[in-house]
């Protein structure tokens, strides 16, 4: 295995073993890649404190022995509980960790009909815990798509024209990211304008665009690294209270953004936000989380929400992305992508977020 594969197998390993366990079944396919360095959509992986076994079927083998090294590659010729039972029988009365995220009711109930001699113990983001904490090499993929997503916000925003849908939008935002060399997108773009701007997550439709609103919420992929960024642009000029509701997103950001820095409470971060926009009197219309983590999935560790017991730590890559969203108005959300560094934090996402009137 590369080095960095070997370091974090250790880090895991070392985190498995203060719980008490030294067996772990990793079926999260982004946990497999980001251990063993395999891209392929399908394998599992076990970690034992001697060896790592990364179980592919014919489809991928040669892709494994390609991508992977010091490894030991497992060809999936049986049912999967059958061929862990295999690798298990000399670890008999040994307890076996899992990914309780990652495996369904009727898989658990497999392997433990297989493993009959071990006991089967449940785990809670014990790879995604360390993949919060990113490597250089992780960082400068996600700065690589966030530069991509900016080149696109700037294309965008001397693309955008009355008359055009939402969808007409959002396909231009796709085909300009592989243009500049993404390899895909990480989620589906979103595009709203007018009074659909109030869904946070809604998705875009055929309806021409109008003056006011145009909410963009995207992102891309850059060697496996996800990009997201949301900004809100004005058709014609802003009326007062679209530039009122604007200022008061921004300014929660900043002021959320001011306060990361190691040692602090991920959830201290998102009540700085959601207190100031309480306090100008928009609290009910703020209901998501303030920011989530970014990486080799588009949300992950650490989340920036109310209930998160998460401490910030440097290298740690995430969003800040507060919005005010008022039915039958619109909504205002502004997302920026940034890292804690040992003193605080940079933000990686360059594009604007000041008033853009189109």
């Amino acid at each position: 295995m590369s080095s960095i594969c070997k370091e974090r197998i250790e880090k895991l390993r070392e985190k498995l073993g203060k719980s008490g366990l030294k067996f772990l079944i990793v079926t999260n396919i982004r946990n497999c890649l980001y251990l063993t360095g395999f891209t392929g959509s399908e394998g599992v992986v076990l970690i034992t404190p001697t060896l790592v076994y990364l179980i592919v079927d014919f489809r991928y083998l040669e892709q494994a022995q390609k991508e992977t090294k010091n490894i030991k590659i497992l060809k999936r010729e049986k049912a999967l509980p059958l061929l862990l039972a295999d690798v298990l029988k000399k670890h008999k009365n040994k307890k076996v960790a899992f990914e309780s995220d990652f495996i369904t009711f009727k898989q658990h109930k497999e392997i433990k009909k297989s493993l009959l001699q071990n006991r089967l113990v449940p785990t809670l983001n014990m790879v995604e815990g360390l993949r919060a904490v990113k490597y250089s090499d992780e960082i400068a993929s996600i700065e690589k798509a966030v530069r991509i997503s900016d080149e696109v916000f700037k294309h965008i925003c001397s693309f955008v024209k009355l008359g055009m849908s939402e969808i007409d939008i959002a396909e231009e935002i796709e085909r300009t990211s592989k243009k500049r060399g993404a390899s895909c997108v990480g989620f589906d773009t979103i595009v709203l304008s007018g009074d659909r701007s109030s869904l946070p997550h809604g998705a875009p439709s055929q309806d021409s665009l109008k003056k006011g609103i145009v909410l963009l919420d995207f992102g891309c992929v850059f060697s496996g690294y996800n990009s997201d960024m949301t900004r809100t642009l004005f058709l014609g000029k802003a009326t007062a209270k679209q530039k009122e509701i604007h200022n008061i997103v921004l300014e929660a950001q900043k002021i959320a953004i001011k306060n990361i820095r190691p040692g602090i409470k991920a959830s201290c971060i998102d009540k700085t936000a959601r207190d100031y926009i309480a306090d100008k009197g928009y609290s009910e219309y703020f209901g998501h989380s303030t920011g989530h983590g970014v990486g080799l999935d588009i949300h992950e560790l650490p989340n920036i929400s109310s209930n998160s017991d998460e401490v910030l730590q440097p290298g740690m890559v995430f969003t800040i992305e507060p919005g005010i969203y008022i039915p039958g108005w619109g909504g205002i959300r502004i997302e920026e992508m940034v890292q804690v560094t040992d003193d605080g934090c940079r933000i990686i996402t360059k594009s604007s977020k000041e008033i853009i009137e189109i």
